[in-house]
This record gives structure tokens, sequence and C-alpha cells, in this order.
């Protein structure tokens, strides 16, 4: 992927911080942007994370910006739905401390589901979620589901 972003042109806007990938198609890999810059020379440390859709060869090599969404806190990974809708875990911070906290030991995860475009997709989003996680989890951790 870094070679390819290389042949951009240099005033094109890049990436930030990638955190996860996801081939779309055989022409194009979605590319979810934590937007934090690890090390940085300038004041700037950090850009809104976004999605960007990355058009590969044999298409001509082209970056585009899909979602700006400033509701993002701290997108590390996506994938998408049976449906095709694209799912972005987030993990979040605390809006309200009796309401949800953030994880504090290494054993402690949590999901939030921020959007959907109806109650039966987020039914059906919690459902699938907790499936998951009760299969993979290590049996040492403690789960949390909001929505």
């Amino acid at each position: 992927m870094i070679s390819l972003l290389a042949q951009l042109p240099s005033d094109k806007p890049l990436p930030v911080f990638p955190t996860s990938l996801y081939v779309e198609d055989a022409k194009h890999i979605l590319i979810l942007d934590y937007g934090v810059k690890p090390l940085s020379s300038d004041t700037r440390v950090a850009e809104p994370a976004r999605i960007w859709r990355l058009s590969i060869p044999p298409a001509p090599i082209n970056l585009e910006e899909i979602s700006r969404d400033s509701s993002f806190v701290k997108p590390w990974g996506m994938t998408k739905d049976i449906d095709g809708s694209l799912i972005i875990v987030d993990r979040g911070e605390a809006h309200d401390d009796f309401d949800w906290r953030i994880p504090e030991n290494p054993h402690e995860f949590g999901v939030i589901i921020n959007y959907t475009k109806s109650s039966i997709q987020l039914q059906r989003a919690m459902t699938e979620i907790n499936e998951i996680v009760q299969l993979e989890k290590p049996a040492h951790t403690n789960f949390t589901l909001k929505k």
C-alpha cells in the first residue's frame, strides 16, 4: 500500500495513521485512518479520522476521501455486514461516568454501536457482535455492549 501511495501527487493529502484496510473489490481498498500523528515535527498532531478509498491497478491510482465523520473518536477496525453496510469499530471515549466507562484493565473491553439506519439493523448488529465476542473472547475477559 505504501508504494501505491508514493505514486500519488505530492500535493494530495494522505492517510496519517491507517488502522484498518478493507478490500472493497478487485479495484478498490478502503483505508480507515485514525488521524493521529504519532510523531509530528509541526504543531498539528492530529487530523480528523476518516475513511479513504484507494483505487489500485489496473485502474489509475487514486485516493479519494469518502467519509470525514467528526463523530469518529478512536476508529480501529472496519468490515462490511451481509447487507454491504460498512461497520466501523470505534473504541470511543467516556461521555458520562455513570453510563459508560473505558475499560480500565487489559482483560476488559467494550463495544459501542454509534449509529445504524434502522432499529432492525441495530438489533442485528448487536446480536452478531455479541455472538462473535462470546465465541472469540478469551475466557478471562469482561465484555460490555452498549447502544
